[in-house]
């Protein structure tokens, strides 16, 4: 038996709290170049990332160069919260595929 595929996933993780979560999971392929680091690090800078304390955030659950790559957007509080980190998110997405190969640059901000 493999791993439970990513909504599962996501499910098993969410029943760790205490109370229910808004979620949206979905993907998207980074571009060559935008490694885990380049991506959680502009998550953090952009006030994306996971928080637990708050519950709210993104998490990237499975991230590879230019392949298909899951994540997250979760929130206790409501849908639109969920809303607003997915359009910032994919508003960072869209930047960093501008950047492509170049991402090293948006580390160096």
């Amino acid at each position: 038996m493999g791993r439970p595929n990513g909504n599962f996933s996501v499910r098993l993780w969410e029943s760790r709290f205490c109370q229910n979560l808004y979620l949206h999971t979905s993907s998207w392929k980074p571009p060559a170049g935008v490694t885990a680091e380049v991506f959680f690090t502009a998550l953090k800078e952009r006030g994306l990332a996971w928080d637990p304390e708050a519950l709210q955030g993104v998490l990237v659950y499975q991230h590879f160069q230019g392949q298909s790559s899951a994540y997250v957007a979760a929130s206790a509080n409501s849908w639109e919260t969920v809303d607003s980190y997915i359009g910032r998110l994919q508003e960072l997405m869209a930047e960093l595929g501008d950047l492509g190969i170049g991402s090293r640059a948006y580390v160096q901000r």
